[in-house]
């Protein structure tokens, strides 16, 4: 209990010194923007979470979530390739 009560306190002095020098911390669209992304973060973390506490321990996720991002731009940007079925090839690609 110790070790996040001292995680939390951590974050809150971060915030903290955030909101001191930054006005724009506590406008909505980025209270939205940081929840997105620590959702996202969150899941790839139980995801991860599951795996070690099965026995198996698994390096690769942050090698996947990089190469599937990179690729689904690559598709939409240099490919031309749409949305939707760029979208269907990196999901495709990542559950392989």
């Amino acid at each position: 209990m110790g070790k996040i009560l001292r995680i939390l306190v951590l974050l809150i002095i971060v915030a903290s010194i955030t909101i001191y020098n930054n006005e724009n911390f506590l406008q909505a669209g980025n209270i939205k923007n940081v929840l997105q992304r620590a959702s996202l973060w969150g899941i790839i973390g139980i995801g991860a979470a599951f795996v070690i506490i099965t026995g198996g321990i698994d390096l690769s996720i942050g090698a996947v979530v990089g190469i599937i991002g990179t690729l689904f731009f690559y598709f939409i940007t240099i490919k031309g390739i749409a949305v939707p079925l760029a979208l269907f090839y990196v999901l495709g690609i990542a559950v392989s």
